[in-house]
Parts: structure tokens; sequence; C-alpha cells
């Protein structure tokens, strides 16, 4: 096997993991369990038609916006008010999840002095005698304004006694504030809606080699380290804040550390990397001021015998949120000239590549992570 077709298989590992993960993420748009899911129908007294409007310390109307879409506004004004509208429909027995979407902004919402003292728009399960099955879904926590409207989409798991689902959106406990929701929408996903989205995202052809039992075997009992090449400032190192530079670098993890680990019986080290001080960000190209003692510390770690998962591991503030931003594009070819510098400076037997660390931190919600991935 040459060194390009093992990079090729690692590639396959990684892509396969993550595929796992994002599964049951883009499937076609099915009717919402929610009656009036769009606002679109007003009730005698303003509230939506299918929602029950609970609290009343406030007002609740039908609008429309200049384009014509519907959305239903809820308002408080005094001392610690409650507002809100309220549907628990079943949950379809087909289902083996759930994927909850919803269209808002909100205004000058001020917490008031008890209960969750904000707006919010959260559910929770309930079983057949009413009693509720697991803690509280928070869709959104929201206080202050909003920059436009806002959209959001996750996947929820059933919980088994489950039958139907309760999920509430407006104010608890505040003094004030404006919550508009174009729409909110909850939609099955079953079991053969698992199935094809995984297919639609696995290679017509295998992307190398199979990943062999013994490369596997390197990842049994390891051991994540932070605040090394993630996070630095964090620590502190002769009395000064740690940073993206060679002394914080060379200071805080040394082959002392590393001896210790590896006779402590662990066999691989997950190096959560921060790609700030490697990535160029005018242009997303790859940085190499620093990528020398990077290389010398995965080769320190390697000298030991453990095995690495170079874990790419964004939290500096231009990586946040960055789907949909010029920093997601900059990343995709910031990736292509890292993986090449690591195809000519590492072992992929010991060495792992992990794309990117939780993905939805960066925006890349349902339906959003795969598209990207495959890029």
């Amino acid at each position: 096997m040459t060194h390009h077709t093992k990079w090729a298989a690692c590639a396959a590992w990684a892509i396969l993991v993550t595929s796992l993960a994002a599964c049951a993420t883009a499937q076609e748009a099915k009717p919402s369990v929610f009656k009036n899911s769009d606002f679109a129908q007003a009730g005698a007294d303003g509230s939506p038609v299918g929602w029950v409007w609970k609290g009343k310390e406030g007002t609740i109307s039908i609008e429309r916006d200049t384009g014509g879409a519907s959305y239903v506004s809820i308002t408080v004004d005094g001392e610690d008010q409650d507002n809100f509208i309220e549907q628990t429909p079943k949950v379809p027995a087909e289902a083996v999840k759930l994927r909850v979407s919803a269209r808002y902004r909100y205004m000058d919402i001020v917490g008031g002095n008890k209960g969750y003292k904000k707006g919010r728009i959260q559910g929770r399960f309930k079983n057949d005698a009413g009693k509720s099955v697991k803690g509280w879904i928070d869709v959104a926590n929201l206080k202050g304004s909003s920059d436009g409207w806002v959209e959001t989409q996750r996947v929820i798991g059933i919980p088994k006694e489950a039958t139907r689902l309760m999920f509430r959106l407006g104010f608890y406990g505040s003094k004030s504030g404006t919550l508009d929701v174009e729409y909110f929408k909850v939609e099955s996903i079953t079991e053969a809606d698992v199935a094809a989205d995984r297919a639609k995202y696995r290679p017509a052809e295998e992307y190398g080699p199979a990943v062999t039992d013994a490369r596997y075997g390197r990842l049994q009992r390891g051991v994540n380290i932070n605040n090394w090449y993630c996070q630095p400032w964090n620590i502190r190192i002769g009395g000064k804040k740690g940073g993206f530079n060679e002394e914080t670098f060379r200071a805080f993890i040394t082959e002392h550390d590393i001896k210790l680990i590896a006779g402590a019986g662990f066999d691989h080290i997950r190096l959560a990397t921060d790609p700030l001080f490697l990535l160029n960000r005018e242009d997303g190209s790859l940085n190499t001021e620093l990528l020398h003692v990077y290389d010398e510390s995965i080769q320190m770690i390697r000298k030991h015998g453990l095995a690495v998962i170079v874990d790419i591991h964004p939290k500096s503030v231009p990586f946040k949120k960055m789907k949909g931003k010029p920093m997601a594009d900059k990343f995709i070819k910031w990736w292509g000239e890292f993986a090449a510098h690591m195809h000519k400076t590492t072992d992929p037997e010991w060495v792992f590549l992990e794309l990117l660390n939780e993905p939805g931190g960066q925006g890349f919600w349902v339906g959003g992570w795969s598209p990207y991935q495959d890029k």
C-alpha cells in the first residue's frame, strides 16, 4: 500500500464516522405534526388556530410581512409576565426521530425577577398519562434583540415511553419583549429516511483500501490534550498568559508529560488544534510560521509509541458559526494544504485526521454538514 492510498483509507474512515453522526439530516420535507405550523390561520381571539394560548399576560396576533408571509407575534409588557402558545400533538408511530425547524425574530426582550426570565421556544415529551418524559428540549433561549430573522433546525431522538410532544413559544417571567415566529414545524423521520440519507452520502466506490483492525486497534485508550494548541489563553507560562506562540507550545507539554501518558497505559492522544495559528486569514492558505513546532510535537508523541488524532478544533472568533461566511471556503482550501503537508510528514497508520470538531458549533446543523463535508 502506498503512502497516498493509506491516506485515502484515513479519509474514508473520517468521512464514515462523520457521515454516521450526521444521519437523518437531509430528507425531503414532510407535513408537520403540529397544526397550523406556518400560522396562516387566526382564531377569533387573534391567536393561531390549533394552538392553546396560555399565560395571557400580553398580546398575541397573526401578522403578515410585506411579502405576504404570515407570522404569530407574541408580546409582554409588565413585570414577571407569562405569555405563550402551546400545542401537544401525537408522536407519529413510525417516527424514530423528529426534525424541529423554526424561523423567528425577537426584539427588546428583558428578563424578569422570577422563573425563566426570558423568551423561550422549548418543549418536552409526554406519555399517554400526560406525565413529562425526560427534560426540556430547548430550541431558543432569548434575551435582547436578534439581528433580523433567525432560522434553526435540529433533530431530536424520541424516548421509548413518549407518545406526545409538547412545545411552547413565548415568554416566562419576563418584563418586556416581542417574539415573532413565521413557522414552527416538527417532521417525522422514519427508519427508511435514515437509510436513504446514509446512502446519499456513501461513495459509489471505496475511497481506498479497507482500514485494518490493527489500525483501528491503535485507538483503544486515549487522552485529550487541550490548552496546548487549542485555547492556550487558558494557561499561564512563566507568569504570562499563554498564546499561539513557540514559548507556550514548547513549555506547556514536554517530553516528560508524553512519557507519563504512555507509561500510564494510554495508546493515543487526541491533539486538539485550533487552526487559527496555521491559517492565513486573508486567503485560507497554510501558515507555516509555527508549523515546525507543531510537527515536532506530533513526532514527540509518536516517538513514545502513541497514535495521534489530529482534532481540528476551532475556538477562535474568525471561525465562529462560519457556515455561509468567507471563512467556510477558506477553511476548505486550508484543509487541502494542511492534508498535503500531513501526507509528507506523518504516517497515516498512526495519525488520524478529524475534519472538524462538533460541526454544529460552526453553524453546520441539520442538513448542512454532509454537503460541506463532501467539499
